[in-house]
């Protein structure tokens, strides 16, 4: 078993706290199963946060830890798309994949490069989310997005100050849970049409685009200028889905009757 500093231990429960309090603060608890299909990331947070520590503590064989991540995904994927969502089964499929394929791809490029770069580029990410759901007319989960990011952005500093804090070590479980979860339930609940179901599978998997942001060597070049560098790399996708976010905003306010 391995021993993890105490800080590594918090990080994913922390994660998982924050965001079931920012739940809280706009919805009751939801019961079991849930009235909506989107209010089980309030209990799959912690599970994925329990996930997270076991797999960091352990640290299992690769073919066990990439089963126990399909397990997660496709458990996430059953849940998180109600019966009612045109072709049910497919959107499964796609929510599953794309939790899996962050998380594969976020640990991965944490434990290449430890440091702020890639909760940074995380908290661009669910920034990028927010933005969407904000142009899909998903206000309540556009603040989850947000207050996911505003979590993000704690440890960015955290990272600052002890670089060998890692997001690998449990917290991109819960990351990878509740990022695509957010962005996809926006898209199952149909707050607007304006915006293309390809949008928000880009905006779900953006954090995956990390991992070859991740491989490019700067050599020569300071930290904090690779970091900047990688980190812009990794949220091309979140500036494509953002802009066209905002360019269905646009539209909209435009089209609108009213004046003010």
């Amino acid at each position: 078993m391995t021993k993890l500093p105490l800080l590594d231990m918090v990080l994913p429960f922390a994660l998982a706290l924050a965001f079931v309090l920012a739940f809280l603060a706009m919805d009751p608890w939801p019961g079991l199963p849930p009235l909506y299909p989107r209010h089980w990331l309030v209990w799959l947070a912690p599970i994925a946060a329990v996930a997270g520590m076991a797999d960091a503590l352990v640290r299992w064989p690769t073919p066990l830890r990439l089963l126990g991540a399909a397990t997660l995904a496709a458990v996430c994927g059953r849940l998180l798309v109600g019966d009612w969502v045109d072709h049910a089964w497919p959107w499964r499929g796609v929510t599953a994949a794309a939790i899996a394929l962050v998380a594969v791809s976020v640990n991965a490029a944490g434990e290449r490069r430890p440091g702020p770069g890639v909760p940074l580029s995380l908290c661009v990410a669910a920034l990028g989310a927010s933005v969407v759901l904000i142009g899909s007319a998903n206000a309540r989960l556009a603040a989850l997005a947000g207050a996911l990011a505003a979590c993000l952005s704690v440890v960015v500093a955290l990272n600052w100050w002890r670089p060998t804090v890692s997001l690998s070590r449990g917290g991109v479980a819960v990351v990878a849970v509740l990022l695509p979860g957010l962005v996809l339930s926006g898209y199952f609940a149909r707050g607007s049409e304006d915006i293309r179901p390809w949008v928000y599978v880009l905006a779900a998997v953006a954090p995956a685009f990390i991992w070859p942001a991740a491989l490019i060597r700067l050599d020569g070049l300071r930290a904090w200028q690779a970091t900047t560098i990688r980190v812009a790399v990794a949220s091309i996708p979140v500036a494509i889905t953002v802009t066209l976010a905002v360019l269905v905003l646009i539209r909209r306010d435009t089209d609108s009757p009213y004046p003010y």
